[in-house]
């Protein structure tokens, strides 16, 4: 920590406060910190919902627990994020972290009963005395509950899991490894760097670092790296004009008139425009977005509160119908895009159609 610069934070009387370079005193105070508060490692704000802390792990069928996991989480799209904690004086914090981490991910997916996680989480709530139930319809929002944990299990038996490596320093040969594993392996492999201060009055402040998360890791999980972000649907357009050309313009001005006249609101979050449709009541869903890259990206999780998609085999039939007469789905789960360019000729016809079909399910509601 010699020789780097404080960071400094405004007191309550407005003066800046230094803030030094510090080490945490000890991995559980980290540990402590990243169970209260799950945004530190998250990708996104709000994305993390904490399961449990010391969650055993067995080398076999029926087996006792041989190890510990230091965190357990899950995203809101059902992916489980295995965390591991340590310091930089911890000198296992190189290879042998990457390899302790790839054991609990190996032994996990493969010995971990079906309703571990959920009976993780359900422990957790009742020793914080919360109900579960409630603490999940919270942290999912506008997402079905009642599927949830079922995807979980689906997405931990295909190996679709998150694992990070959490520590107030990620050196740079460690940072190496999370990367190549990053872009090489179906896991997500993330690092993040929590760097730690203090003041003189002992406050502290973390400034979290996520290591990991290339273009390629994003690409390949099908996710727009951030790009030029446009704060209103005029500047998307504009964005279309300047970045895309014509031969996406055209069907994107095409595309914007067409949900003008259905009734659409358009908001705008940190990569794409979303399109949302109010239904009887006031509630609104939002179930396409419109990305910078000149993407239609299909949100179905956002239509589970309509009786029509209730289900998530409604909803996945809802994108196979698009699949059928659209074509060029990138994919069938989670939230799959279409091109804009490519929405020409009878495949406009057919997304017209599928689109003016899905407002009036939605205000006929």
């Amino acid at each position: 920590m010699v020789g780097e610069r404080p960071i400094f934070a405004e007191d309550e009387s407005g003066r800046l406060v230094p803030m030094t370079p510090a080490a945490p005193p000890s991995e559980d105070e980290l540990q402590d910190l990243i169970a209260e508060h799950p945004d530190i490692v998250g990708e996104e704000q709000g994305e993390l919902l904490f399961l449990a802390r010391e969650q055993p792990v067995t080398d076999s069928e029926g087996g006792a627990g041989r190890w510990s996991l230091d965190h357990l989480f899950v995203t809101r799209g059902a992916v489980p994020v295995l965390l591991e904690v340590k310091r930089a004086t911890d000198t296992r914090l190189r290879r042998e972290v990457v390899g302790q981490l790839l054991d609990y991910a190996a032994n996990g997916t493969a010995y971990w009963p079906t309703g571990t996680l959920e009976g993780a989480f359900r422990a957790t709530c009742a020793e914080r005395d919360e109900d579960p139930d409630e603490r999940l319809a919270e942290f999912l929002g506008e997402s079905e509950a009642s599927d949830f944990w079922s995807q979980v299990e689906t997405n931990l038996a295909a190996g679709r899991v998150r694992l990070v490596i959490a520590a107030d320093l990620i050196p740079p040969e460690l940072a190496r490894i999370i990367e190549f594993l990053s872009d090489q392996m179906r896991a997500e492999v993330r690092g993040v760097e929590l760097r730690y201060y203090r003041s003189a009055a002992g406050r502290r402040t973390l400034v979290p670092r996520i290591v990991g998360l290339t273009e390629r890791a994003r690409a390949m999980r099908g996710e727009d790296p951030q790009g030029p972000r446009a704060t209103s649907l005029g500047e998307w357009l504009d964005l279309m004009r300047s970045e895309r050309g014509e031969a996406v313009t055209g069907p994107a001005e095409r595309l914007v008139a067409l949900l003008k006249e259905l009734g659409a609101e358009f908001g705008t979050r940190k990569d794409s425009i979303t399109v949302g449709f109010v239904v009887p009541g006031r509630e609104m869903v939002k179930p396409l977005r419109l990305t910078w890259r000149g993407r239609v990206r299909l949100v179905p999780a956002s239509l589970s509160s309509l009786p029509a998609f209730g289900t998530s085999d409604s909803r996945r039939e809802w994108l196979e119908k698009i699949k059928a007469q659209v074509g060029e789905l990138s994919r069938t789960d989670r939230e799959p895009y279409l091109r804009i360019d490519r929405l020409t000729g009878e495949r406009w016809l057919a997304f017209e159609s599928i689109l003016r079909e899905l407002v009036g399910r939605i205000k006929s509601r």
